[in-house]
């Protein structure tokens, strides 16, 4: 007889309840009851120890098929109450918010995605911008580009990945381990005396910031 994988697939697990609870009344062992359902469904609609569970449940005289209401704490949250919670007070952690509305903490992170809030210096905040913020982003960069040309603030500028300080390199010792002795070396000094000097790039920067000042004011545009 041919199996139809499709109905296998799409079997609820009440009509699977219903099944084995078929196959206990007719007296049949677990494993027996587990090789009818999967030759008749599909070979991976039923596993034996759920056969075994569902089989000890029925034994005891129990034979609510339906699932039971499980203790803990609700999946779902109502999403008004934490969008108001959020926008109240924007430094509440998850943690909060979860201790509050009565579920888990990672029920409200899923929930705060999906209202579109991110977690930003310290606070939930929308995770668009507004015509608002995006035009003082305009403002401050048309600003930084314009005070470029009367002070050189970029060469004052530290970040974390951009070398921008000129620095020396000094002369230090290494030492080169021999199998006999140990030998004490110096790096020659320059002949003119003189240190490689790295200077920062400052016309990266400057590109980049009229890029986005660029971008930014597109996007302002278009609201």
């Amino acid at each position: 007889m041919d199996v139809d994988l499709e109905l296998g697939m799409n079997i609820s697990c009440k009509e699977l309840r219903v099944l084995l609870l078929q196959e206990f009344r007719l007296g049949h062992k677990t494993t027996e009851a587990t090789s009818n359902i999967c030759s008749t469904m599909s070979k991976d609609a039923l596993f034996i120890h759920t056969a075994q569970d569902w089989f000890n449940w029925f034994k005891n005289d129990n034979f609510e098929l339906d699932d039971l209401p499980r203790a803990g704490r609700p999946l779902e949250v109502d999403m008004d109450v934490l969008k108001q919670l959020a926008e109240e007070d924007p430094r509440l952690t998850t943690r909060c918010l979860a201790e509050r509305l009565g579920c888990s903490h990672a029920t409200v992170e899923t929930h705060l995605r999906e209202l579109g809030k991110t977690w930003k210096y310290g606070v939930w905040i929308p995770h668009e911008l507004s015509p608002l913020q995006l035009q003082h982003r305009v403002d401050a960069c048309m600003k930084l580009l314009t005070s470029h040309h009367n002070y050189q603030w970029l060469h004052n500028l530290i970040t974390g990945d951009e070398k921008l300080g000129s620095y020396r390199l000094p002369l230090v010792p290494f030492a080169v381990q021999s199998s006999k002795r140990e030998k004490i070396r110096r790096r020659k000094a320059p002949q003119n005396g003189s240190c490689r000097l790295l200077r920062p790039k400052v016309p990266g920067l400057l590109r980049t910031c009229e890029l986005f000042a660029t971008r930014a004011l597109a996007t302002s545009h278009r609201y």
